[in-house]
């Protein structure tokens, strides 16, 4: 592992977040809390940090989401939705973003089945059809698990965004098992992320600190932020892994590709894109292509 670090710049805010009312409603919720109680805004920050937005599926996505053999599965005392495509004995795990779903990341499921695998996806613990308000790493990890051992062994596995720093959070702290991994558009560190929250709502650095350690509280022996280095977990697996990454993404900047791939560069390649930011990057014609040909090409 290298011991040179690229900075980190502080994250950016979402553009144009200073015109979203439900933002700023919220911003100011926090203020008034906070000037009444600390903990009680760390609680209301942890609360806003563990629920996901809520949207409705495209047309696509249900269009896919009907053509597959859909399970139920409980983990954690959550009823999970999994999705099945293909009869192949190869199988890919597809992991989707925050506040996404299984069929987000649809436009790599005909091309794998083509090549005879199988795939499955799934609405993560309070996302989609899943039951829960409210998930973390912890059981986004759980649940990643929880589906290998059901459906497995795994061929592969891809994920986005928050999908992508659970495909390896999983793969290092739960033992998941594949033999390659895709990666698209991956933080570098999970601290980040909340420090990340916290810039975007105004939140305080110590209000954000409480906030992580209320949640860590909340898996005693199983979370501790300051272990939850993605890089370094990455390198520590030493797995065949396909990092993409779009240079213009404001939500997880492209630093993070270059950390992850620095700090991983043996096994590690990075594929860069430019102008389609971080969500549609997955329905890009060249970036599915390519992370296709990464999992479905003949191990060395």
């Amino acid at each position: 592992m290298s011991n040179e670090t690229i900075q980190q710049p502080p994250a950016p805010a979402r553009v144009g977040y200073q015109k979203n009312a439900s933002l700023l409603a919220v911003k100011l919720a926090l203020r008034v809390v906070r000037a009444v109680s600390s903990e009680a805004a760390a609680k209301l920050a942890l609360k806003l940090f563990l629920t996901p937005p809520k949207h409705r599926p495209s047309a696509k996505e249900q269009s896919l989401i009907e053509k597959a053999v859909t399970h139920r599965l409980m983990v954690a005392g959550k009823d999970v939705a999994v999705y099945e495509w293909g009869a192949g004995e190869k199988l890919i795990l597809l992991c989707h973003a925050w506040g996404g779903r299984g069929g987000q990341l649809g436009a790599f499921v005909a091309p794998l089945i083509a090549r005879d695998y199988r795939v499955v996806a799934f609405d993560a613990p309070a996302h989609g059809a899943s039951t829960g308000n409210r998930t973390d790493m912890v059981e986004y990890a759980s649940t990643v698990k929880a589906i290998a051992n059901q459906f497995g062994p795994l061929w592969g596995i891809l994920g986005h965004s928050f999908g992508a720093g659970n495909v390896v959070y999983a793969s290092h702290d739960f033992d998941v098992q594949a033999p390659k991994m895709v990666l698209i558009g991956c933080f570098s560190n999970a601290i980040w992320v909340t420090e990340a929250f916290g810039t975007l709502l105004g939140i305080p650095e110590a209000v954000v600190a409480r906030m992580r350690a209320l949640l860590e509280a909340e898996h005693p022996g199983k979370l501790y932020w300051d272990k939850l280095s993605i890089s370094a977990m990455l390198a520590s697996l030493n797995r065949p892994t396909l990092l993409i990454h779009d240079e213009d993404d404001q939500e997880i900047p492209y630093w993070n590709a270059e950390l992850l791939r620095k700090e991983s560069p043996c096994k590690t390649e990075l594929y860069s894109t430019k102008g389609f930011g971080h969500r549609r990057i997955v329905r890009n014609d060249a970036v599915v292509e390519r992370a296709v040909e990464f999992l479905t090409a003949a191990s060395a």
